[in-house]
């Protein structure tokens, strides 16, 4: 029972990551191109750019953009993901479920570390 248990919560610790991280891969490039593009846009009308070729410059800078953002994405997914569960309380119910069992199966051993008979 607690092997199906465990496996529940990193199922939900999973997602919880998964779809903070799918959300900072996306938004993190675009914060990134509208800092850039406020920044340039000086720049932009100075030489005469239209639209249409300052949209395709970002469009193409968009796959750059994102993979500048994966550390940080990945950094801000696992600490929003181990706070959401922390508030929630769930890893403390996960280890209390596994001191009432006496025992760690992850581990082998005991509650005080002694080997665990079968």
């Amino acid at each position: 029972m607690f092997g199906y248990s465990l496996r529940i919560l990193d199922r939900y610790v999973t997602t919880q990551f998964l779809r903070i991280f799918a959300a900072c891969v996306l938004g993190v490039p675009l914060l990134f191109i509208v800092i850039d593009l406020v920044d340039n846009l000086d720049v932009y009308l100075g030489r005469g750019l239209s639209r249409p070729d300052v949209l395709l410059h970002y469009l193409y800078e968009f796959p750059n953009q994102t993979l500048l953002a994966f550390p940080l994405a990945s950094f801000l997914s696992s600490h929003a993901a181990a706070g959401r569960t922390r508030a929630a309380d769930q890893l403390h119910r996960a280890r209390a479920h596994r001191d009432r069992a006496g025992h760690d199966p992850a581990r082998g051993r005991g509650h005080r570390g002694t080997p665990v008979e079968g």
